[in-house]
């Protein structure tokens, strides 16, 4: 594996903007916090995780802890950053009709 990551962001750019109204300025901060230096690997049988161990004010009434999912087998030797999900945000922004 590279310690390059790839990054389309067509899956984060619907779920994360389209769909839950977040900006593109609020999910470059997810992906850093995701990304930071502290954060824990979690491998699962279905994906490899980089998660936040600081938790973060979203700006939004929210405490959050970022994860950053990545797939691992479809662009190998490079990590693909599929998704970014800021666990424990029950706020949301409104989505833009």
């Amino acid at each position: 594996m590279r310690a390059d990551i790839m990054f389309l962001g067509t899956h984060i750019f619907h779920r994360r903007i389209t769909e839950d109204g977040y900006s593109v300025d609020d999910v470059l901060r997810q992906i850093i916090s995701a990304l930071d230096v502290s954060a824990q690997i979690r491998v699962t049988p279905k994906m490899t995780i980089l998660q936040s161990q600081i938790p973060r004010d979203d700006g939004y009434g929210n405490r959050v802890t970022d994860e950053a999912v990545f797939e691992c087998t479809g662009k190998y030797p490079f990590p693909d950053l599929y998704s970014v999900i800021p666990k424990g945000d029950r706020i949301k922004p409104k989505p833009a009709k």
